[in-house]
Order: C-alpha cells, then sequence, then structure tokens
C-alpha cells in the first residue's frame, strides 16, 4: 500500500478548492484501485477547521507529508492552478518532500488534466 499526499492551491480561493481537492480524493477512493493507497489531502480538513487552530493545522499538514514521503511508493500528487502555476506555500511543500524522496516519486497535472488522467487510468 502506497500513501498519496495530495496538494492544491487552497489559499487562492479555499471554497473552489476545497471542492476540486475533495473531488480527486473521491475519485481516488471510489476507484478500482482505492485499495492500494492511503490517501491524505490536508487542505479540505484545513477549511472546514478540521485541525483547530492555525498551528495545528500546520503541524498536522507537515507531519502528514514527512509520513507519506518516508513509506516506500509513496507519492506526492500536486494540483496546479489553472494556468499551471503553484503558491509559494506549494513550494515549501514540495521542497521539503524532496529532502526524503526522488522528483519521480512527484506527480503534477493541472485540476482538468488530473480529472481527465483519472478518469482514464483510475477508472478503466
Amino acid at each position: 500500500m502506497k500513501p498519496l499526499y495530495i496538494i492544491g492551491p487552497y489559499e487562492k480561493d479555499p471554497e473552489e478548492w476545497t471542492k476540486r481537492l475533495t473531488t480527486i480524493t473521491r475519485m481516488v477512493s471510489t476507484s478500482h484501485k482505492s485499495h492500494e493507497v492511503v490517501i491524505m489531502c490536508p487542505h479540505p480538513m484545513i477549511h472546514l477547521n478540521g485541525y483547530g487552530d492555525t498551528i495545528n493545522a500546520i503541524t498536522q499538514s507537515l507531519n502528514g507529508l514527512m509520513m507519506a514521503a518516508h513509506f516506500d511508493g509513496g507519492e506526492l500528487w500536486i494540483v496546479l492552478d489553472d494556468q499551471g502555476e503553484y503558491t509559494m506555500e506549494m513550494e515549501l511543500s514540495v521542497e521539503m518532500w524532496s529532502i526524503w524522496k526522488p522528483i519521480e516519486s512527484i506527480n503534477e497535472m493541472r485540476y482538468c488534466d488530473w480529472i481527465k488522467h483519472l478518469e482514464s487510468v483510475w477508472h478503466e
């Protein structure tokens, strides 16, 4: 089983990105491959105050990132914004991930491309 740690440019529009990241999480968790992965997607939890205050949210997010990076096969999924970019906060996560894992374990696409990918590969 491998962990997937999914991030996106949450702070640009928390409502919209909570919906987008929840959609991606749902597509993975309801696919025929769902038994192969553990999904960690902190931004919806942050938006819905699932971790409590800001310090707890940052701590829990970084703990999850570190845990996912330490498992064999762990992957960082980056959901880029509609222009194909990511935020400073996302860059920090990528830098931290890169301390523990090779660049090949990072997958990044715009949201629309993730949806197409998941529809074709995860829901065959």
